[in-house]
């Protein structure tokens, strides 16, 4: 029987997080609805994914390394019969009428080929979810720190400029919540791009859904709480390497040879640099200190190891 919809989490060191999440998931109105959650354990060193209760609804895949999260997610969409395919991140908390609200408004706009929602943090801050495909412009914004201090002038493709507090069509919604149609899917080649580990292949995903037609939505009117950083605060390092590395492998993808070549100089030579300002202009001697580790990483993959 096809379901009315699959949710994917993919799980690493969430700790309580998970549980919450998935808490929050049962205790929605959902008591009517042919779902099912597939979780997908990256290897995790703690015992979030132990916490989880056995349901006939849960599937839970165990990997004996860290997969990568687009590679996690491809494990989980090989088993996904579904209507529509839900992207969630383990460090959120839905509403009661979370799902019913997505199934309803998907159903009665059925042009609108993904979705994502609003999504608030512990102080009530509206989190920015929303980004631009990546382009040689929006990088260079970025990596001169123009988009920092004129963001609504110098646009980065992260949309920080726009408040979301409104309904719009984006080109891209982040992937701690994409509730995407699956027929959409069925017509690419493949789901996630393996050549990513982790950070811009929900990016990719979107540019790729996008040029076979696809359309995005950003509905402000639903709700969920998302932490924000999630178990990738644990290893600040790692985390700036790998969204480094994601927007390289983007860039090689989707840009002709000479944007290519362009972003790849300013990502890997002038990015750092322009990093090491700001955070010795702030006193943040932590960040200086994880954004050295971070480069020596990626000049050791992309330079040295050439």
């Amino acid at each position: 029987m096809v379901r009315l919809f699959d949710i994917i989490i993919v799980n690493w060191n969430s700790g309580n997080q998970l549980k919450e999440c998935v808490d929050s998931i049962f205790s929605s109105d959902i008591s009517d609805l042919n779902f099912r959650l597939i979780i997908v354990d990256n290897n995790s060193s703690d015992d979030s994914l132990e916490k989880i209760d056995k349901n006939e609804n849960i599937i839970k895949i165990k990997n004996n390394y860290n997969n990568g999260f687009g590679r996690a997610c491809n494990q989980a969409y090989a088993i996904s019969n579904a209507d529509f395919v839900l992207l969630l991140n383990p460090d959120t908390i839905l509403n009661p009428n979370t799902f019913k609200l997505c199934l309803a408004y998907m159903n009665a706009n059925t042009d609108i080929t993904v979705m994502g929602v609003k999504q608030f943090t512990d102080n009530g801050e509206v989190l920015k979810t929303c980004s631009r495909y990546l382009s040689l412009r929006n990088i260079l914004n970025y990596t001169l720190g123009l988009s920092s201090l004129y963001p609504s002038l110098f646009p980065q493709n992260l949309m920080k400029e726009w408040d979301h507090n409104n309904p719009a069509f984006v080109d891209h919604v982040m992937g701690s919540f994409m509730f995407i149609r699956k027929d959409a899917l069925e017509k690419l080649d493949f789901f996630m791009d393996d050549d990513y580990f982790v950070y811009f292949e929900d990016l990719d995903l979107s540019y790729r859904l996008h040029k076979n037609g696809g359309k995005f939505f950003y509905n402000s009117n639903i709700e969920i709480y998302h932490k924000g950083g999630g178990t990738s605060e644990q290893v600040k390092p790692a985390r700036l390497f790998y969204s480094i590395e994601g927007k390289i492998t983007y860039v090689k993808k989707h840009f002709n040879i000479l944007k290519k070549s362009i972003s790849i100089c300013l990502i890997l030579f002038v990015e750092p640099i322009v990093r090491l300002i700001f955070n010795l202009a702030k006193g943040n001697i932590e960040d200086m200190k994880s954004t050295l580790i971070a480069y020596g990483r990626v000049y050791k993959k992309f330079l040295i190891s050439k």
